[in-house]
């Protein structure tokens, strides 16, 4: 069993078999002053722009198509701040992960 945190918080435990591997990439956009954050209307939660690594693409490549995706922005990377781990389960999907998140 893996303990994963939810989208609300919360853990929950799931069995290694219900993650899937996901590499993503997410974006710190600051101007000035202020982060950017997308709003998800349906969980009523916020984020940074971003999301999954597609099989073939760089991590630059993805970010950029993330951002330009979800804001209509085109981006300069000015450079790289951190990598994480996390096991994480999406509630209203029920859907788990075993994600690689670059920032």
């Amino acid at each position: 069993m893996v303990e994963c945190i939810t989208h609300y918080g919360k853990t929950k435990l799931l069995p290694k078999e219900k993650l899937t591997f996901r590499p993503s990439v997410y974006a710190i956009i600051v101007n000035e002053g202020n982060v950017l954050l997308l709003n998800t209307t349906h969980t009523g939660t916020y984020s940074l722009p971003g999301g999954g690594i597609e099989i073939g693409e760089s991590i630059e490549e993805a970010l950029k198509r993330e951002v330009r995706e979800e804001t209509s922005l085109e981006i300069e990377i000015i450079s790289f701040y951190r990598f994480d781990e996390q096991f994480f389960y999406y509630d209203p999907a029920d859907v788990a992960f075993h994600s690689f998140l670059f920032f």
